[in-house]
């Protein structure tokens, strides 16, 4: 899959880039909510859509449910999923625009929720 990180530290973003690179992934990296919403434009006017956004949940330009929401009004969306340090904004019902949130404690269970996604955009091989 096609995914973006944005977050406004550079080693949480790399260690994020590296890990999902490691699972065979194609990761781009934006260093904060403005720069991450600038490369969701460009892919989506170029034809390269991202399939998945990773985004920290507090940035201090745009916060990740900012991000979120501009992100689902994009003509194809692709999925959100929100890291937070906070185990209370992670328990949290994430709203409509945000399909998980995870502690960056949990981000072993990335893996699973991104295989779910892929599963949800395969083609339909019955066509």
């Amino acid at each position: 899959m096609r995914i973006l990180v944005i977050d406004d530290h550079p080693l949480v973003a790399d260690a994020l880039r590296r890990m999902l690179e490691h699972d065979g992934h194609r990761v781009s990296i934006a260093l904060g909510g403005r720069e991450g919403l600038d490369i969701v434009r460009t892919a989506c006017s170029s034809e390269e859509e991202f399939d998945v956004v990773v985004a920290d949940y507090n940035m201090p330009d745009l916060d990740g449910l900012m991000v979120a929401a501009a992100v689902k009004k994009i003509v194809s969306p692709p999925a959100v999923v929100l890291i937070t340090a906070s185990a209370v904004d992670a328990s949290e019902t994430p709203p409509a625009h945000v399909d998980a949130m995870l502690t960056k404690q949990e981000l072993y269970r990335l893996r699973t929720i991104l295989a779910r996604i892929a599963t949800l955009k395969a083609p339909d091989s019955a066509h």
